[in-house]
């Protein structure tokens, strides 16, 4: 994560194993999902910078993921040609 004005790294965000397709925060900001390449999600406090969930059943790498405006669910695309439905119970 960057401070755009300061051109700074604030704070960076470690766990996934290849390139990160597509990132989505809750509009509150607390709470950011990422796709990757290494077929995983992961849901990141954006704080402390901590990976607080890991969503793994693609079979190919996640090329897009969405979270619900009450951060209740996410949906991921797969080159795997399916969507998934998560439910995020880590934060609703």
């Amino acid at each position: 994560m960057w401070d755009i004005e300061s051109e700074k790294e604030i704070r960076k965000f470690e766990g996934h194993t290849d390139g990160v397709t597509s990132v989505c925060f809750l509009p509150d900001g607390r709470y950011a999902l990422s796709g990757s390449c290494d077929i995983t999600m992961r849901l990141w406090d954006i704080e402390s910078g901590n990976e607080i969930g890991k969503f793994e059943l693609h079979t190919e790498g996640v090329t897009s993921v969405y979270l619900s405006l009450d951060g209740r669910y996410a949906i991921s695309g797969s080159f795997d040609k399916t969507l998934r439905l998560w439910e995020c119970k880590t934060i609703s």
